[in-house]
């Protein structure tokens, strides 16, 4: 969401800007000899000076409360309080506008200057969640009180969306009375925006985020996920159950190491190479031949046979020769597994060739599906391919890394956001009222 938050943000400060600048434009044109009389601070009309001050007000304010109550206070509003906040944010707007709306501030409200400044004030606490890592338990006091280690749920945060909300709402229903048709646009375009700001910051706290963890030893599929702390338990109308994982694999790669330390020798070029049967490769001074490689092998005696099993470890047979001194060494190197043991080949008293375990390619979960409904069915949920029923979004995220492809277990994520078809609807309305001044523009042209 604060993707579309700060994209949103952006789009209509740029709008306003270039509007209040060719309205200014037209207004010198028009009125070359114009001279703009010089007013008061905080006299009305209030203009973009005052805008700040406002906004930095409703900073302060915000941080000021934050701090009486040492960043405990985190307002995550689900439902049914989104929905009573937001039939109440409706009704203010309507009221100020049928019995305030020639008071000189509510008329205020509703210009350039205080949506730039309602956007600009979202889009700085929108910056600084890149900056600030959020909901880090280790976050220094001081921020963590201010409210900026959880901004979206922080006080700021929602008075300056309440300060935007009011803003946009009251310039809208302004252009909306009377109707006519060359505001259609313009209307289309910020009921839209306001429909997708609202439904992305007072549905925010609606949206679930769970995991399951699933087994191929199950016998039955679960019903049960886990919120991500796993401090809470949800009972779902769905029900997965794992069939298979599977994984895709690179080849191995290997190295020179420290014995001492473990880690890689001749940082610098190629220190580690992909091992394929029939290889040679140069690393520093040794000279490296893999002469058999298994992707998939288990432990005969000494040596290494392909088997097919679980717990299957790659393994290579290499002839390791010095070219400055002609020495060569013969062994097999193994990147073991949760069963097998890691093995590597001494070459001298300080160094040894090893093998690194494989790096994970693609993998995915073959799962059964069941719903309360009694729909059943199975399906392939990969990395980056979520699948979709009963509104949830799930999708592969994780395994028991221990054993690999061998894995078991598969961790699956399950996403639900049920205000997520109203911010679509919020951006087909803008898109319609873009379309809408496109389609006008050509017509008087």
């Amino acid at each position: 969401m604060s993707v579309v938050y700060f994209f949103l943000y952006i789009c209509t400060l740029i709008k306003n800007i270039l509007i209040f600048n060719l309205n200014a434009l037209e207004n010198i044109i028009t009125n070359p000899e114009q001279k703009t009389p010089k007013k008061r601070f905080l006299q009305f009309p209030w203009g973009y000076k005052e805008g700040f001050i406002l906004a930095g007000a409703i900073l302060l304010i915000g941080i000021i409360l934050e701090l009486v109550s040492q960043g405990g206070v985190k307002f995550k509003l689900q439902y049914p309080t989104n929905i009573i906040i937001l039939l109440v944010l409706i009704n203010i707007i309507f009221l100020l506008h049928a019995y305030a709306k020639n008071n000189s501030f509510i008329r205020w409200l509703s210009t350039v200057p205080a949506a730039i400044s309602a956007i600009s004030l979202l889009v700085f606490l929108v910056l600084l969640m890149g900056f600030i890592p959020q909901e880090d338990s280790k976050a220094y006091g001081f921020i963590k009180s201010m409210g900026f280690s959880h901004i979206t749920s922080s006080i700021p945060f929602i008075l300056s969306q309440f300060y935007l909300f009011i803003s946009l709402g009251l310039v809208t229903i302004r252009r909306a009375t009377p109707l006519k048709g060359k505001n259609i646009g313009f209307l289309l375009n910020h009921a839209g925006l306001w429909i997708t700001l609202a439904a992305a910051g007072l549905g925010s706290g609606d949206m679930l985020r769970l995991h399951m963890d699933l087994s191929e030893t199950n016998a039955e599929p679960t019903f049960i996920a886990k919120s991500n702390d796993n401090s809470k338990e949800y009972r779902l109308r769905i029900a997965l159950k794992l069939i298979d994982f599977k994984m895709e694999e690179y080849p191995p790669k290997m190295g020179i190491v420290d014995n001492a330390t473990g880690e890689l020798m001749y940082k610098k070029g190629d220190n580690l190479v992909e091992i394929s049967k029939g290889m040679h490769k140069i690393i520093g001074e040794w000279n490296i031949y893999v002469k058999e490689f298994y992707a998939d092998a288990g432990m005969n005696d000494s040596i290494y046979i392909p088997i097919n099993q679980v717990g299957a470890s790659p393994a290579a047979f290499v002839e390791v020769k010095n070219i400055k001194n002609g020495k060569l060494i013969k062994g097999w190197i193994s990147a073991g597994s949760f069963l097998l043991p890691y093995k590597g080949l001494k070459l001298d008293d300080k160094i040894s060739l090893g093998m690194a375990s494989p790096e994970p390619k693609k993998f995915s979960s073959e799962i059964e599906y069941l719903t309360e409904d009694g729909k059943t069915g199975k399906t392939i949920i990969e990395v980056n391919k979520p699948f979709k029923l009963k509104g949830w979004k799930i999708y592969q995220t994780g395994y028991k890394e221990e054993f690999g492809k061998w894995s078991p277990y598969s961790t699956l994520e399950l996403v639900q956001d049920r205000w997520l078809p109203v911010v679509y609807f919020g951006l087909f309305l803008i898109m319609a009222g873009a379309a809408y001044i496109f389609w006008m523009g050509r017509k008087q042209n």
